[in-house]
């Protein structure tokens, strides 16, 4: 606390002497004549010495009380660098509230590792000072700053005069960058491959089986590379995009040319009961295509009993993205009538092409002698699918995990160059005003 004040009083010294210098030429202004000015330029230069000393004990005196008050008091500046910071929001969407970075789950994990006594959570928290680096006062409703760097100082109190501010500190960094990866990190266990229970499902269900996997996987890495295209990891040497390229192609040549013998040789490991349950399901698809059939005419009989001149009454003023304001038309029936009959049309589209894929499977399965060696070559087949979806896993896995460990946090002390220049600016000042006062 004393060695705070004391650095405070150094800081405020070039002010104290500015407020002399003001002081001095307001009571002894009439001596400020031009010749006594050149009388004092001369005494400076003799004194040139003795400037130079005086500046160089405050630039000493700053800098000592400064490192001084930095060991009692240190700080760091913690950075969230993921793209969803920028909105106010976790890793994993979830809101973001600067209180979490003094919770309970991390505070005693804190003492515990320093091995503090007689000092609960409470007064840790007492200690901590949590605050944006940047203060807007003029914040837009259209385009909000949010802050996403935050400087952390340890300043200390009667509770917590004894310990050491720094390790404490250093300590606290640790335990939050673990707690908040471990908390808002995106699981990884989606990208995990469990073929149990494959050998069970008959041909054309492990093939289905396969692609769900992989659709599963190829999302993922879809949704990583929207957030960062540029990033390659170092020990895979893949990058989202390439991931997911890998895992598309996978799935539009290696899975289908394993659909497609499978189809061609009608295999099944019950030929007789999976050819009635594709029947079966395929009647339960044609229920489903009688109800989007009955949709789409019932929207389009409503879209024409609409009245047309409601579709030009209602504007009403919106902004776009930049702030500019534009007349814009708003929704009404008619337009969720159109939308729903275009999702009927869809439906429809979608139901006939799996009625029609299951009918060609069924008529395969029901025709085929069911050869030995197409079966073996099948398995082969599988096995060799399951291998390369296990890889893709891997890789995918351990890619995420990388960038993860490395993107959401950066932690920063302070910056010596700032320091040095601070110092020297109020070097300037000091040297400005103590030339004024002559």
């Amino acid at each position: 606390m004393i060695i705070s004040r004391v650095n405070d009083l150094v800081m405020l010294l070039p002010v104290l002497v500015g407020v002399v210098a003001i002081l001095r030429y307001c009571l002894y202004g009439g001596r400020y004549t031009v010749k006594n000015m050149r009388l004092n330029a001369k005494r400076i230069k003799k004194r040139a010495i003795l400037l130079l000393a005086v500046l160089a004990a405050y630039a000493a005196c700053w800098s000592v009380t400064w490192v001084a008050d930095f060991r009692q008091n240190p700080y760091c500046v913690v950075s969230f660098n993921y793209p969803a910071a920028s909105q106010g929001l976790n890793p994993n969407g979830t809101k973001f509230t600067v209180s979490e970075m003094t919770g309970d789950e991390i505070l005693g994990p804190v003492i515990e590792r320093s091995g503090l006594v007689g000092i609960s959570t409470e007064d840790l928290r007492g200690s901590l000072e949590i605050r944006p680096v940047r203060h807007d006062e003029e914040v837009s409703l259209e385009q909000p700053y949010i802050n996403t760097e935050y400087t952390v100082q340890f300043k200390k109190n009667k509770d917590t005069a004894s310990v050491d501010a720094e390790a404490v500190l250093s300590t606290y960094v640790s335990v939050f960058e673990n707690w908040f990866s471990n908390e808002y990190s995106r699981k990884t266990s989606l990208l995990t491959m469990d073929f149990e229970g494959l050998s069970e499902a008959d041909y054309l269900d492990i093939g289905k089986i396969l692609d769900s996997k992989a659709s599963t996987l190829q999302s993922f890495m879809s949704g990583c590379r929207e957030e960062n295209s540029s990033y390659q990891s170092v020990k895979t040497g893949e990058s989202f995009g390439s991931l997911e390229k890998k895992i598309s192609n996978f799935r539009e040549v290696a899975l289908e040319n394993y659909n497609a013998f499978v189809l061609e040789n009608g295999l099944s490991k019950s030929p007789e009961q999976y050819a009635g349950k594709l029947n079966y399901d395929n009647q339960l698809l044609n229920v489903d295509y009688l109800k989007n059939q009955s949709y789409y005419q019932i929207y389009l009989e409503a879209i024409n009993m609409y009245d047309r001149d409601m579709a030009s009454v209602v504007l009403i003023p919106t902004r776009d993205e930049t702030g500019e304001f534009y007349m814009s038309r708003t929704k009404i029936g008619v337009d969720n009538f159109s939308s729903q009959a275009n999702q009927a049309i869809e439906n429809l589209k979608e139901l006939s092409s799996e009625i029609e894929d299951n009918s060609y499977a069924a008529v395969q399965i029901e025709n085929s002698v069911q050869s030995e060696e197409a079966a073996s070559k099948a398995e082969e087949m599988i096995e060799s699918l399951k291998s390369q979806l296990m890889s893709l896993s891997e890789a995918a896995i351990e890619t995420v995990t990388e960038y993860d460990s490395e993107s959401y946090l950066a932690v920063n002390g302070p910056d010596v160059l700032d320091m040095v220049k601070e110092c020297g600016f109020k070097c300037l000042i000091l040297t400005g005003v103590l030339l004024a006062a002559v």
